[in-house]
């Protein structure tokens, strides 16, 4: 009966110590910060593209009006800080999150360009 009442040894195979709670094995946190702000985008835009079409299939009137011009803005202030931080030497081989969060935003826009093209201007 002693040998059942005895604790279990503790080596399965796991840490003494849970993981620390806001870091992921697979997904740096930065990375995954920029692919859920990339989603809230994705979101956004969908209901921009949304909100024309309901316009322009139910209303007569061109939309935007001529003269109204948007600046394609975030992208451009994301591109000033990665080259301030580049001439200051920040970047290297092993630390290069900047660039790569950058570079993933700026793929997104080059998706959603194709989109508004096909969609819109084209159209």
């Amino acid at each position: 009966m002693e040998a059942h009442a005895a604790p279990a040894p503790h080596d399965h195979g796991h840490a003494e110590h849970p993981p620390i709670a806001n870091v992921s094995s697979r997904v740096d946190a930065r990375v995954l910060g920029m692919l859920l702000f990339i989603a809230s985008e994705i979101m956004l835009f969908g209901s921009f593209f949304t909100a024309y079409f309901f316009i322009r299939v139910s209303g007569g009137d061109p939309w935007p009006l001529p003269p109204f011009h948007l600046p394609v803005f975030v992208g451009l202030t994301i591109l000033l800080f990665m080259t301030i931080r580049a001439f200051r030497g920040h970047f290297s081989p092993e630390h290069h999150h900047g660039v790569e969060i950058g570079g993933i935003y700026w793929h997104f826009v080059d998706v959603m360009w194709i989109v508004v093209y096909s969609t819109i201007y084209i159209l």
